[in-house]
């Protein structure tokens, strides 16, 4: 059995040259929420940055980008319904499929 530490971890993750910015960690886009539930998508996007990422974006329905605007400064927001509604489609498709 391995044990999981954070001497492993650190090991694991590639080093961080100094002269590094945000841009040179990449960026995640987090399509998430629902105008009902939106703990768990501003979680998500959080997560990314916690684990390295240079940017996150959260991408998610109008109202819900206003609710996660004035929970977390450090994320980029957008909102497009159509598109949204375009991939909650998908998703829904491709989740039968798989079944």
């Amino acid at each position: 059995m391995i044990k999981i530490d954070k001497k492993l971890v650190k090991n694991l993750l590639p080093k961080r040259e100094q002269n590094s910015n945000k841009g040179t960690f990449g960026k995640v886009l987090n399509i998430v929420g629902s105008n009902e539930y939106i703990g768990a998508g501003l979680l998500c996007a959080l997560a990314s940055l916690k684990s390295g990422a240079g940017y996150s974006i959260l991408l998610s329905e109008e109202r819900a980008i206003e609710h996660y605007k004035n929970l977390s400064p450090d994320l980029i927001y957008k909102s497009h319904n159509i598109i949204i509604l375009f991939l909650k489609l998908i998703v829904h498709n491709l989740t039968y499929c798989l079944l």
